[in-house]
């Protein structure tokens, strides 16, 4: 009899001692599991100055959010974006100057993904036969991914392009015909303004003033007409 007392405290203090480890063994095995589903993903890339770096990612993901280390590049998400009549979430990187860029990309996908990372660009020369264009459009890698939460790290250099003196580059068919007519205006009205000007001093004296404005006038037009040129030369058609 004098043995009980004992007896029943163990026996408490082992249902206790079950109980505490039990409890202590929940949260450990669900961080664990959420530490399953997390990916990093790691891509060096090389495209050339005023190129647009380019990533579709098919299913639509959700939570997407995109940063870059430092200033001089442009980005853009569209979170549907129709290509090749699938709905997609895309992401454009657009360099607009020569240097290295360190982007981050994080997401959330509730199913497995494919994405695609590519460039648009007029120059494919540069990328070699390993990036295979369609168009303006090349494909530099193709994976597909477990769904969870993911983050992309991209070192994105940005290289100058070395162009002979005498190259010139062309805007498409449609582009040109609005260089063309906004062009052809802005031609039409200072040939205008100066012939008036000219033919206004044949019969009167004009004042110096008149011809500073001229001049004025055709520096802002050549001015215009070059960013004109730059705008249509732009590779603007971000659709596959």
């Amino acid at each position: 009899m004098g043995l009980q007392p004992h007896s029943s405290t163990a026996s408490h203090f082992m249902l206790m001692l079950f109980f505490i480890l039990t409890f202590l063994s929940i949260p450990w095995q669900t961080h664990a599991s959420q530490l399953e589903n997390v990916y990093v993903g790691r891509w060096s890339l090389e495209i050339l100055e005023g190129d647009v770096l380019t990533i579709y990612i098919y299913p639509v993901v959700r939570d997407i959010s995109l940063n870059s280390s430092g200033s001089g590049i442009f980005l853009s998400i569209r979170t549907n974006y129709t290509v090749q009549s699938q709905e997609n979430t895309a992401i454009w990187m657009l360099p607009e100057s020569q240097g290295v860029f360190n982007m981050t990309m994080s997401f959330q996908s509730d199913e497995a993904f494919d994405y695609t990372i590519g460039v648009y660009s007029r120059n494919p020369d540069f990328y070699g036969k390993s990036v295979k264009f369609s168009g303006d459009f090349g494909t530099i890698y193709t994976h597909s991914g477990p769904p969870g939460n993911w983050t992309i790290i991209i070192l994105l250099t940005s290289q100058r392009q070395s162009r002979s003196i005498f190259h010139i580059e062309l805007p498409t068919p449609v582009n040109a015909a609005l260089f063309l007519a906004a062009a052809g205006f802005i031609s039409y009205f200072n040939i205008f303004f100066v012939c008036d000007t000219y033919f206004k001093n044949k019969k009167e004296s004009v004042s110096n003033r008149r011809w500073l404005v001229c001049g004025i006038v055709m520096v802002i037009s050549a001015f215009a007409i070059y960013q004109l040129y730059s705008f249509t030369t732009f590779t603007s058609s971000w659709s596959v």
